[in-house]
């Protein structure tokens, strides 16, 4: 579908597969850090080629409402890239973007014209935490084979995590346990956690192709425990749940989430959880990430507790 023209060049509107590998690698070439909500955003976008007589020379995704959370062009079409960019904000109708602090080319261009910036959220980075070779192949898969293609390639959920190393002894000793969002008893306790959960139990199919979700429970009192469901063996109460999002536009990142229940919280038992999530995370080959939202800041303190560190920020312009 072509609906536009610029010196030569046309804006087509494609499914997302013709540009994936392109999108990867333009992320982890540059390094650029992102999350499981911008992935979100990215995931439900409309997509569109940059395209000349040659093929694919840039592309740029919209999100619902005139939000453009992708941009780039080829450098041999660098010197247009502004007209293309206010070309695209003009015939789209463009309110406003959201940008990792680390595309460069995408902040760049949204500064030459913008009304007001806000820091939607932090972006960090946790240490000590060693990720081994990614997993490969998942670029070549299309949107609609995504999950049958994690269920089988993604590394499986071991019988006994390993502790986390160093674990601090101040730090409650917790179990980890692989929820079931299909289980009627899993999705009531998920219900507790008030919208947080919202997402993954109004689509169960989607948080089972990507998503790993733990009950967390205290292992230092098993009186209350009610299974043998733990994978690391007893446990007592369910304080909480963590998440891990592993990242598909892109793979190389997995983010990391969790929840304690009211009546737990102030107890450090969110911090033993990130510690344990960070190192499974790591142990099957992903770069462990957290995001918080701006001004959030028993947040960020949690995140950093378990050894992360604010490395950028997603940014929101408008136009």
């Amino acid at each position: 579908m072509n609906d536009g023209t610029l010196s030569g060049l046309r804006f087509a509107k494609c499914p997302y597969e013709r540009l994936k590998a392109r999108i990867a690698s333009y992320y982890k070439e540059n390094g650029i850090l992102v999350d499981a909500s911008w992935e979100l955003c990215v995931w439900e976008s409309d997509f569109y080629a940059i395209e000349d007589p040659r093929g694919v020379a840039g592309y740029f995704a919209l999100h619902r409402g005139g939000l453009l959370v992708l941009f780039h062009v080829d450098e041999a079409h660098g010197r247009l890239s502004q007209e293309i960019f206010a070309d695209i904000r003009k015939r789209k109708s463009v309110k406003e973007a959201l940008i990792p602090t680390g595309d460069e080319f995408f902040l760049s261009h949204a500064l030459d014209g913008y009304s007001r910036i806000e820091t939607e959220s932090y972006l960090s980075v946790y240490s000590g935490a060693r990720p081994q070779d990614p997993p490969q192949g998942l670029l070549a898969q299309p949107p609609q084979a995504m999950p049958q293609y994690l269920s089988s390639h993604l590394p499986q959920p071991t019988p006994h995590l390993p502790p986390p190393q160093a674990l601090p002894r101040d730090l409650p000793a917790v179990a980890l346990r692989l929820a079931d969002v299909d289980a009627e008893e899993d999705r009531a306790l998920l219900g507790l956690c008030g919208d947080f959960f919202k997402y993954e139990l109004e689509h169960p199919e989607v948080a089972k192709s990507c998503e790993e979700i733990y009950a967390i429970r205290d292992a230092r009192d098993a009186r209350e425990a009610r299974d043998a469901g733990d994978v690391e063996g007893g446990g007592g109460p369910v304080v909480g749940f963590g998440v891990i999002d592993y990242q598909r536009v892109v793979d190389a990142y997995a983010s990391l989430g969790m929840i304690i229940r009211e009546g737990y919280r102030r107890r450090r038992y969110g911090t033993s959880a990130l510690l344990r999530l960070r190192e499974i995370a790591a142990g099957k080959g992903y770069v462990p990430v957290s995001e918080c939202k701006c001004g959030n800041r028993n947040s960020k303190m949690l995140m950093e507790s378990a050894g992360a560190s604010v490395k950028s920020r997603l940014l929101r312009f408008y136009f």
